[in-house]
């Protein structure tokens, strides 16, 4: 797919979940690559699960891809990628259990960071 990488962070106090559907639904196939990250941090497993499960037929259905923050059973579960806190790189440990295709992102909080990060063969590195 061709066109600017599209990142999505949700934030359902923000951007409700029917909002966010409205949202991938109007963005064109094959103008922009687009990767919604369930972070919600906040939700119990069982509540972030569903909204995991919701959000993945929601960005089936809008061509995009669903990567799920800090939880990696969760994202094995739903057949997602994965967004890690700095702290947590050891991409070889996730590729593993992802698989060689899956979206691994790293979220860096310096500049300095994201040369050692990227070197490490994450899918993107997010400042």
């Amino acid at each position: 797919m061709s066109g600017p990488l599209v990142v999505v962070m949700t934030d359902r106090d923000r951007v409700p979940l029917p909002q966010l559907s409205a949202r991938l639904e109007r963005l064109e196939a094959g103008i922009a690559r687009v990767v919604v990250i369930l972070r919600e941090r906040d939700l119990g497993r069982s509540e972030r699960e569903r909204l995991g499960r919701d959000l993945a037929r929601r960005c089936a259905r809008a061509n995009a891809r669903l990567v799920v923050a800090d939880d990696l059973a969760l994202g094995r579960e739903l057949g997602a990628g994965a967004h890690l806190k700095s702290d947590r790189v050891d991409l070889a440990e996730v590729r593993a259990e992802l698989g060689l295709e899956a979206w691994i992102s790293i979220g860096a909080h310096t500049a300095e960071q994201v040369p050692l990060l990227a070197g490490q063969g994450a899918s993107a590195v997010l400042l």
